[in-house]
Formats: structure tokens, sequence, C-alpha cells
């Protein structure tokens, strides 16, 4: 097998990227220890990353943006939607290997509330997505670009975004 890398993947172009084909992976939930199964979908260009949760108990569906307004909770895990309608738990290993190979745009359909703990890393969502490979969309990927220093602080706690000297933002008008 060849060795797993981004190289040649979606992190050298400006175009958006998505998965060439369906991968599939079955596990428990580290939290629950009940039985999942999670599949990774292509998706068109600008769809993102989004769950779609299955199985609920309803047996409506719910597609659950990967987006920081979609985070109902931290403590333990991050919690993407809400418990009563319908969440995702334990996604930072998918999203590391997505964001990891450059992949901008997948459906990962899940048909319980947490995602596969698996071998309690990335690993085996990277494999999985170089097992079925990466796609190029003919959309140009959307940058943000940071033009001046952010902070936030909740307590000891802080978030800090910093724009980097040339990179043509105003840090650069004053040597």
């Amino acid at each position: 097998a060849r060795p797993i890398t981004a190289e040649g993947y979606g992190m050298r172009t400006n175009q958006q990227t998505t998965l060439k084909a369906p991968a599939t992976l079955s596990g428990i939930g580290v939290h629950s220890g009940n039985p999942v199964e999670i599949t990774l979908h292509p998706a068109p260009a600008n769809h993102g990353i989004a769950f779609l949760r299955t199985g609920m108990p309803t047996g409506n569906d719910r597609l659950i943006k990967a987006h920081h307004a979609c985070v109902s909770a931290t403590e333990l895990c991050t919690v993407l939607g809400d418990i009563e309608t319908g969440a995702v738990a334990t996604v930072e290993h998918l999203m590391s290997a997505l964001y990891g190979l450059g992949v901008d745009n997948a459906l990962v359909e899940i048909d319980g509330p947490e995602m596969p703990i698996l071998d309690g890393s990335a690993l085996p969502f990277v494999q999985a997505i170089d097992q079925v490979g990466i796609a190029t969309c003919d959309t140009p990927r959307r940058w943000l670009k940071i033009l001046r220093h952010v902070r936030i602080e909740t307590g000891t706690s802080f978030a800090e975004l910093r724009a980097l000297a040339g990179r043509g933002g105003p840090q650069d008008a004053n040597p």
C-alpha cells in the first residue's frame, strides 16, 4: 500500500474537493457503547461537511451542518445538533481526517447519535478516504482571510486568530 499523505489531494489545490466514491465504516460509540455505521458520501461543491442523522426514534432524518453555530456541547466530546431533535457526538477524529486531507464537501450518513471510536484516532477515517480517493470540483475554494488580530476570552480560556505577516494584511503596510 502507498503511504497515506495529503500530497496530491485537496491540500495542494485552490479548487474544492469531495470523495470519489462512498466509504462505509462501523464500530462502537465510545460514550454510548452502541454500535453505529457511517457512510461518507461525495457531495457537490459548496455543500460543505454535513451529517445526515438517521435512525431517529421519530423516524425522521435530520441534516446537521458541521458548522460552529451547530455546536451544542463540548464536554468530553463535540456535539453537533440538538439532543431532542437529532445530534451527532464525537465528530473530532472524522473532522480532523477530512480537514487534513483537504476534503471540503461530504455528506456523512450516520445511523446513531455518536461516531464510532474505531481505534481512537483519525487513522481509520484517513484510510477509508484514501481507499476511495478524493475528486476535485470545478469550483474555487473559499478562504477566510484574517486581516487583524482577534481574541475572544471566557474566564481563563481564549481563542485567537492572528494575521500572518507577508500575506497581504494590514500588518504588512508598516514594516
